[in-house]
């Protein structure tokens, strides 16, 4: 009676897990990006596992490790109030945390990364889909680990652990920058593939390719390549750069309501609202030339 009083939790336990997996949002897509969804998930994971058991661990890297998920940290409760915009790619400037640790720790780092970050986002913000999340956490870790091998794959000679000084600097920088876009590449791939498997009429060019999304995308590469370079030169030099993130982040994400808030989400045009607003603009600011003509 006693082993039966003991298992009784347990097994209350698994069934209430498996009634929360059985309700999992992912299941009630179709099955062709059901299984790209699950299968990119579990590469990711698969991935920090494995490169996770031959890392050698050192207390700097675990130190600018944590300083660097403690600046991601604060960028996201210094906009949690801010919703999200959907139906597009989000720009949070994330991005600039994962390039930096990608470049000034081994591969890894960069891998396990998006993990803590998925995990306190998710705990902070109610409402997110959570599949969507995890999903689009998993292609970070992939895009941001390749560019941290690809990184730590070049000669010291041309890059290198430390920027140096000269020209050794700016290929260094050059490097970087380069690391940076093929991360941005992978992981902008990976998203749309799936957008693709999920919806075929889906265009690419509305949901990246507009000139103000390759804008941004360009002001978050700068960025992280700037980060990277002072976090290379001294760690503690982060912190200079963690108010310009976090305002311009601020910035960028209310950006994308105001603009989400004007369209309409199926024909890309001013939604009826904006129409009218525009419209009275236009009305009161002819006014003194009607008077006028008369």
């Amino acid at each position: 009676m006693t082993a039966l009083r003991l298992k009784s939790p347990a097994a209350g336990g698994l069934y209430s897990a498996a009634r929360r997996i059985r309700d999992w949002q992912i299941w009630t897509l179709p099955v062709l990006p059901q299984s790209y969804i699950s299968a990119v998930i579990a590469l990711a994971g698969g991935a920090v596992i494995a490169v996770g058991l031959s890392v050698q661990w050192r207390s700097l890297h675990i130190a600018v490790f944590a300083a660097l998920l403690a600046c991601g940290i604060i960028a996201i409760e210094s906009t949690r109030a801010v919703k999200e915009a959907h139906g597009s790619l989000v720009r949070d400037l994330q991005s600039v945390w994962y390039l930096a640790i990608a470049i000034v720790l081994p591969p890894f780092y960069a891998l396990a990364a998006p993990v803590p970050l998925l995990v306190y986002k998710l705990w902070r913000q109610r409402g997110m889909v959570v599949y969507r999340r995890v999903f689009s956490n998993a292609t970070i870790s992939l895009a941001y680990g390749c560019a941290a091998w690809l990184f730590h794959s070049v000669p010291s000679a041309i890059a290198g652990t430390t920027p140096g000084t000269g020209t050794h600097v700016l290929a260094w920088t050059g490097v970087v920058a380069g690391c940076g876009v093929l991360a941005w590449a992978a992981n902008v791939g990976l998203i749309l593939l799936a957008m693709r498997v999920t919806d075929r009429v889906t265009r690419v060019r509305d949901m990246f390719g507009s000139r103000e999304g390759l804008v941004s995308d360009l002001i978050e590469l700068t960025f992280g390549v700037s980060l990277a370079l002072v976090v290379a030169i001294n760690p503690v030099l982060m912190a200079l750069a963690l108010p310009s993130v976090v305002l311009y982040r601020r910035y960028l994400m209310q950006a994308q309501l105001v603009a989400q808030a004007r369209m309409d989400s199926k024909t890309g045009l001013l939604n009826a609202g904006t129409w009218r607003r525009e419209a009275e603009v236009e009305f009161f600011r002819a006014l003194p030339a009607r008077r006028r003509s008369r």
